[in-house]
């Protein structure tokens, strides 16, 4: 009898060891899941490519005489995005097919320039060229 509480005793032992073990892995790996993903609030970088031709498309319809017909180049290969990060602007250079006043559908380039104020967390069109 004293033999058997004796192996009950280490086997519950073993069991509370290994728990605690799993318990300290567990929160050993949401601590470190929690370092990585810290930063990352789930919201896009502002400055990410897209988000800025997304921007351009924006700023040219608000300069095209009909808005509602303009065409983009779906392809992000069909655009040229560059950042300045001493100046903070960014420069995005696209084409855009679209009704004139008379009607008539053209295809035009256009180069937007801007930037993105982080604390008001807000594009600013610096220019707008379409040729």
């Amino acid at each position: 009898m004293e033999d058997q509480k004796k192996k009950l005793n280490e086997i519950l032992t073993n069991v509370l060891k290994i728990l605690g073990g799993l318990i300290v892995l567990g929160v050993v790996a949401i601590i470190v899941l929690n370092v990585l993903y810290s930063n990352k609030t789930g919201e896009k970088d502002p400055l990410a490519p897209d988000m800025l031709v997304t921007f351009s498309k924006q700023a040219v319809k608000e300069h095209l005489k009909s808005p509602s017909s303009a065409e983009f180049p779906s392809d992000e290969s069909k655009y040229s995005v560059s950042y300045d990060e001493e100046k903070n602007t960014f420069t995005v250079y696209g084409s855009v097919e679209a009704q004139n006043a008379l009607g008539v559908l053209l295809k035009n380039d256009y180069v937007v320039i801007g930037k993105y104020d982080k604390e008001k967390k807000q594009y600013i069109e610096i220019s707008t060229d379409i040729s």
